[in-house]
């Protein structure tokens, strides 16, 4: 990117229906950043529904955190595309996704189409200026996924065991929020 002088970078997975990008100064943004970069400009236009965004367990506490120091907010459910889109259907909410790059912009779309989310960021950045600014305030925290078994006995069965899906280690300090879904 910087050799190139390129304003901004795109990698997509097998299918396309993922997308990662690269800044100019040759920053990694995933889906986090796309959504909050997404969610600032609809907001300033005026059409972002609700004023949510729909991530899932795994979504970073600095998307959460940047998107709360815009007055806006993160519903989160379990992993999987097909839960964003349920309960973006069910609250109304347009902007939608996963951290993996998988983006639902549901005024265009009802699934995640990288290509769609490559050029709507190509746009946004055509527009707005160049990617690091519109994900500045992105802070990342550490992540970590493991796996717990619950206190009950009962499911203390392999398959029917609870699971910590994120953890986010700097919101241990502050209070004990584990994110868990269940096998």
């Amino acid at each position: 990117m910087i050799e190139t002088h390129a304003a901004l970078g795109v990698a997509f997975d097998g299918d396309a229906d993922r997308a990662m990008f690269v800044t100019a100064s040759g920053r990694h943004v995933d889906g986090d950043g796309v959504l909050l970069a997404a969610a600032r400009y609809l907001k300033s236009a005026g059409h972002l529904n609700g004023g949510r965004v729909i991530g899932t367990t795994m979504a970073n506490l600095g998307l959460e955190r940047a998107l709360e120091a815009e007055g806006l907010s993160l519903a989160r459910v379990p992993v999987g595309d097909r839960y964003v889109l349920e309960e973006m259907l069910r609250s109304g909410a347009n902007l939608g996704g996963e951290q993996s790059g998988h983006i639902i912009f549901l005024d265009d779309a009802t699934t995640g189409d990288g290509l769609l989310t490559a050029l709507k960021m190509a746009c946004l950045v055509a527009l707005r200026g160049p990617l690091d600014d519109l994900v500045c305030g992105l802070k990342i925290f550490p992540q970590m996924i493991c796996d717990a078994l619950g206190r009950n006995p009962r499911l203390r069965h392999p398959r029917r065991h609870r699971r910590v899906t994120s953890v986010d280690l700097f919101d241990l300090a502050e209070s004990p929020k584990h994110r868990t879904s269940w096998d």
